[in-house]
């Protein structure tokens, strides 16, 4: 079993209030051959998704010869229960994983591997969003030159996507349609990776542009640095400066 909340307290004005949200709560089990997941949890996070919290699921995984399948069913969508199938595989060295959701028409190709040192990943998703067909698309390249870990990741979107991966949050506008400054067209950029002095260290100069009508390409500069504390808490700094802001931000995530 999961459970995973998250508090938040927001004292500025007199009507703001403290709420403590579940994030995750679920129960796993096996039935036979058949693993079994129920419950609330959040979805991944990728340069093409900005993953949210999906309530009343169910997943069901099993084994069929060499594939792996899996069924995931959620309730009580505005447009209708949502259900989707995803197969996974290994295809001579390359990971092939196909899915197929009976939203907006909703399929996408995943495939990965090891090239020589180069690890790559390609993410290929088209729907069909209210009669407008949306395709997104993006990659990566990662490999290890002298201690350094170099990654080049690239991602389009015909309509605009959310995004929370390499580029940065874009959580997008709810009820936006079209115009909306807070989802990625396209984006592409360099980062480097490497430890220095006790910290990790990430360098990341990106080019991107959003959906806002009108939109230009914006170039930004991203440093986070994290560090491991003796009390067993992470503190992360992050930097960024560039066409869209300048901005410093300083987390630290303690367990318990």
């Amino acid at each position: 079993m999961n459970l995973e909340s998250n508090a938040d307290s927001n004292g500025a004005t007199a009507n703001s209030a403290s709420s403590l949200d579940v994030k995750n709560s679920y129960l796993t089990t096996k039935v036979g051959d058949v693993a079994v997941k129920m419950g609330t949890w959040y979805t991944g996070d990728s340069n093409l998704n900005n993953g949210g919290r999906q309530d009343q699921r169910v997943s069901l995984t099993t084994g069929m010869g060499p594939m792996s399948v899996n069924f995931q069913h959620e309730p009580g969508k505005t447009d209708g229960d949502h259900n989707e199938v995803t197969v996974k595989a290994a295809i001579g060295g390359i990971n092939v994983s196909y899915e197929m959701e009976n939203t907006d028409s909703h399929k996408i190709l995943g495939l990965s591997g090891d090239i020589s040192g180069v690890k790559f990943a390609y993410t290929d998703s088209d729907s069909d969003k209210a009669n407008n067909m949306d395709e997104e698309s993006g990659y990566s390249l990662t490999t290890d030159i002298a201690g350094m870990t170099v990654t080049y990741q690239s991602m389009e979107s015909t309509a605009g996507t959310t995004s929370d991966g390499f580029f940065g949050t874009f959580a997008g506008t709810s009820g936006t349609t079209t115009g909306d400054a807070k989802k990625l067209i396209d984006a592409s950029g360099v980062g480097i990776t490497t430890n220095l002095g006790g910290n990790k260290v990430h360098i990341r100069n990106y080019e991107f542009t959003t959906a806002a009508s009108g939109a230009t390409a914006q170039i930004d500069t991203k440093v986070i640095v994290t560090r491991a504390l003796a009390s067993g808490a992470t503190a992360e700094v992050t930097y960024r400066t560039g066409d869209s802001a300048d901005m410093l931000d300083v987390e630290l995530a303690v367990k318990f």
